[in-house]
């Protein structure tokens, strides 16, 4: 069986905004480590996802 740690790590492109940002946020909240790019380096200079829950 598949915890919710083991399912791997992700990496998304234009993580910061719109299509991107949901993916991330579906996948870390799924369970994955999720690496996010984007353009607008530093926009907020806050994280963009939270921590998802184990």
């Amino acid at each position: 069986m598949v915890g919710k740690t083991d399912l791997g790590v992700a990496l998304v492109t234009g993580a910061s905004s719109g299509i991107g940002q949901a993916a991330a946020q579906r996948l870390a909240d799924a369970g994955y480590t999720v690496f996010g790019t984007s353009r607008r380096a530093g926009v907020t200079g806050q994280p963009i996802l939270r921590d998802a829950d184990p």
